[in-house]
């Protein structure tokens, strides 16, 4: 409820100020003007005319937009063609270092079998499993097991035939 009191305030000042500024542009109003003061004031004196201005013809100002005026080192803005950054070649994934033994293969159930070259030891993947700790196991068919590997935006795919060494 605080900000509602503070908001309520806030409008009320803003009325307030505009209620004093129109009773002292009344009062201000209501003071009556001296007619001799007004005769006081002298009108301003007959100038002659000024002759019409002509635009000089824009083969002499050529000149001009060569050098610009001011500054005769200054040459006129020629915009650059913007470059165009080209993004980054994407950086190659850590190598899938993992032999596939084997697959299994029973009804829904699916298992990838993988030596991990780094720590040589035997592993059974199912699809979703990670293997060292970034290859996801993304699908397994009777021959190969695919692994999907994502950074940002990039991903990268290898796959594994079975008895294929990395």
């Amino acid at each position: 409820m605080q900000p509602v009191k503070s908001i309520q305030r806030l409008l009320l000042a803003i009325c307030v100020m505009l209620l004093l500024t129109m009773v002292v542009e009344r009062w201000w109003l209501s003071i009556p003007i001296d007619p001799g003061e007004l005769a006081a004031v002298e009108p301003p004196a007959e100038s002659t005319p000024l002759p019409e201005f002509q635009l000089k013809p824009l083969s002499e100002m050529i000149v001009v937009q060569e050098r610009p005026l001011f500054n005769p080192t200054r040459r006129p803005f020629v915009e650059q063609p913007a470059e165009v950054k080209k993004p980054p070649p994407p950086q190659a994934p850590p190598k899938l270092n993992a032999t596939l033994l084997g697959i299994v293969i029973n009804g829904d159930r699916r298992m990838a079998l993988l030596r991990d070259g780094n720590s040589q030891k035997r592993l059974m993947l199912h699809q979703g499993e990670t293997l060292q700790g970034q290859w996801v196991l993304t699908d397994i068919t009777p021959k190969q097991a695919m692994f999907t590997y994502r950074r940002d935006d990039q991903t990268f795919t290898e796959s594994l035939e079975v008895n294929q060494a990395p």
